[in-house]
């Protein structure tokens, strides 16, 4: 009798459970980059910040911090190596992980100030060239080139 009420008992329960399934979350993965500048333009210390451009979760932020060489490691806000899978716009930004230093007379400078030379469509969502699909079975290693427009001189 014992037995027949928890076979009972799990036949209730185990549907129950299968709709608490996690299957409508977006899947995570792994994902990389480099950004392709300049020389004269040191992004080191600073991030690239992907911004989801269609349904994401409610305060997801993706980032990776630059390193001297240009590369990237892509995270989130809570410090995961796997990131949301979707579409995303790519801009410059300020280093999520430093603190910010009031005493830094830069410290209200937008981005594109703060770095001589750096364009200022590369540090604004809707201007930025740069867009970025994470796939659940791709190679999510994002190549992302900078042009810089030189000045033309006048020739007398």
């Amino acid at each position: 009798m014992w037995t027949r009420n928890c076979l009972f008992l799990l036949m209730l329960v185990v549907p129950l459970l299968e709709g608490c399934s996690d299957s409508g979350a977006v899947p995570m993965v792994t994902a990389q980059g480099k950004v392709d500048a300049p020389d004269a333009l040191k992004l080191a210390g600073l991030a690239v910040q992907f911004l989801p451009t269609g349904e994401m979760p409610a305060g997801t932020s993706v980032y990776g911090v630059l390193n001297d060489d240009g590369s990237f490691q892509l995270r989130t806000k809570d410090d995961e190596t796997q990131v949301p899978v979707g579409q995303y716009r790519v801009v410059i930004a300020f280093n999520p992980e430093k603190e910010f230093d009031a005493s830094d007379p830069a410290g209200d400078l937008p981005v594109y100030e703060s770095v001589k030379g750096l364009p200022p469509a590369y540090t604004m969502y809707p201007e930025t060239p740069w867009t970025a699909e994470v796939t659940e079975n791709g190679t999510n290693n994002f190549q992302l080139e900078m042009k810089t427009s030189r000045k033309r001189r006048n020739r007398d």
